[in-house]
């Protein structure tokens, strides 16, 4: 998939080809420059679009190139983090003496092994695609926190001191590992400037619309369920009043209210949003309605304890940052 997903400018080609045949002419080929520079140049221009397909094609060994195994590490050695955290659920002074054993215990032990390789990791970045390497430290960070809620059933103070204690060790791996880079190499784009142009919907969704279908409609099926569940629960309690106001179709009907009422909650969040920065139908306000959607869906996971809390937290996790990154590149881009 990383390797052949890239945007949908493909399928609007094959589309196109499709619409030449019927018309009596030839299917034609793929334009893969084409789909490498979907938006228009912002001067000084050199906008890219490129993909993995398109890099791997020409053997382009850049560093976007180079970087991807390492990145897929760090996020399996992130999910692992999530995974290998304890379930039992410790509160309060047992948590004090948690980060006590943790601290006491050997060094060599698997906890800190893998937080060790995962800084190894998440180091390699400095110097491979230096500026993967804020995206995938918050990941990384994040993953760590994360780990710690679920091993203790919740958030309190000692768990974000365990875990800003696990994050300063991987943090401090990373950077002894790849010392001597950091104390010779020299970078010469080294800071953020103001974005000069925003992105366009349409940009967007030609870039990643696979990706956002996949994550909204993931979105809404999640906070279908939940309400379901809801409904049922209101059901059992309420009984025959519950039936009077809900009417003969029952829970469906129900559903489908609570899911008009969210769309339209949302489409009211987007047409402010977008009235307030002065940027209708921008993509900030969209991704922030989406983001604003996974939040809702990640709460409601964490809340009903469910047993693939870690993975669908994990996943949700990483699509947050995602977006926030989309945002944030609207406000602010790399120097050059």
């Amino acid at each position: 998939f990383v390797t052949v997903l890239g945007n949908l400018d493909g399928a609007i080609q094959v589309g196109q080809g499709v619409k030449n045949v019927l018309a009596g002419g030839s299917f034609g080929e793929f334009d893969f420059w084409r789909s490498s520079r979907m938006m228009p140049p912002d001067p000084p221009g050199h906008e890219i679009t490129e993909f993995p397909f398109f890099t791997f094609l020409f053997a382009d060994l850049h560093a976007h190139m180079m970087v991807i195994p390492f990145t897929v590490l760090v996020l399996g050695l992130s999910l692992a983090v999530v995974l290998g955290g304890r379930t039992s659920h410790t509160s309060g002074n047992l948590a004090g003496q948690a980060m006590i054993q943790w601290a006491k215990s050997p060094l060599l032990n698997v906890e800190n092994l893998r937080l060790a390789i995962l800084g190894v990791a998440v180091g390699s970045l400095a110097l491979l695609n230096t500026w993967d390497l804020p995206t995938y430290l918050i990941v990384a960070a994040a993953t760590i926190t994360f780990a710690e809620f679920l091993s203790h059933g919740g958030l309190d103070v000692m768990v974000l001191i365990r875990a800003g204690v696990k994050t300063a060790f991987m943090v401090a791996v990373g950077l002894v590992a790849f010392l001597p880079y950091h104390i010779a190499g020299e970078t010469f784009y080294n800071s953020v400037e103001s974005t000069t142009n925003t992105t366009a919907l349409w940009q967007f969704l030609a870039i990643s619309g696979l990706f956002v279908f996949i994550i909204g409609t993931f979105a809404v099926d999640e906070l279908a369920n939940g309400a379901r569940g809801q409904f049922a629960a209101l059901r059992r309690k309420f009984g025959s009043l519950y039936d009077v106001l809900d009417g003969s179709e029952g829970e469906a009907v129900s559903v489908r209210w609570l899911v008009a009422v969210i769309t339209g909650a949302l489409l009211v969040g987007l047409a402010l949003t977008a009235w307030f920065t002065g940027v209708v139908g921008s993509t900030v306000p969209f991704v922030f309605a989406l983001a604003v959607l996974l939040a809702t869906v990640g709460a409601g996971v964490l809340l009903r304890d469910r047993p693939d809390a870690g993975q669908l937290g994990f996943v949700l996790m990483l699509t947050l940052v995602s977006l926030s990154l989309v945002v944030g590149l609207d406000f602010l881009r790399v120097e050059g």
